[in-house]
C-alpha cells in the first residue's frame, strides 16, 4: 500500500504530523491495485458500502481520505470540495470526522498543491493531541 515515490511521499507527509505507518491504521478502497493505478467512477461506487463498512468497525476519531476515489466514497464529493474542513460521518458506532486531501501520487505530479495537503494534514492532527 503506497509504494514507491508516492509510499515515500506519504512517509514524508506522516513524519511532518509526527506519525509513521507503525502510529496509523491504514487501508485502501480496493483490494488490488486497478488497471493504470485509479479507481474507476463505476468501481469507486461499488466500493463505497464496503469502505464505509470497514470505517464502521474501525471507528477512527478521524480518518484521512487520499484522492478523489477515498473522498467520494467516503464524504459523497470529490476532494477538491470535500477538502480543507472536517467533515462528519455517521456510521454505525457512531460518527468519525474526515479530511480529504490529495493522494500523494497527485502530488508528485502536481508540487505546487503540497502546500494545500499540508494545511489538511494540520486541519488532520489539530485537537488530537
Amino acid at each position: 500500500l503506497l509504494s514507491g515515490s508516492a509510499g515515500k511521499l506519504f512517509d514524508r507527509m506522516l513524519a511532518a504530523i509526527g506519525r509513521d505507518r507503525s502510529s496509523i491504521y491504514l487501508t485502501a478502497l480496493a483490494v488490488k491495485r486497478p488497471p493504470a493505478g485509479r479507481v474507476t467512477d463505476e468501481a469507486g461506487r461499488q466500493l463505497e458500502a464496503l469502505i464505509r463498512h470497514h470505517v464502521a468497525l474501525a471507528a477512527p476519531k478521524r480518518l484521512l481520505a487520499l484522492g478523489n476515489a477515498a473522498s467520494r466514497a467516503i464524504t459523497g464529493m470529490d476532494v477538491a470540495d470535500a477538502r480543507a474542513t472536517l467533515r462528519i460521518i455517521n456510521h454505525d458506532r457512531g460518527t468519525s470526522e474526515v479530511v480529504a486531501s490529495f493522494h500523494p501520487r497527485f502530488l508528485l505530479e502536481r508540487p505546487a498543491a503540497k502546500a494545500d495537503a499540508w494545511r489538511d494534514l494540520k486541519l488532520l492532527i489539530g485537537g488530537l493531541e
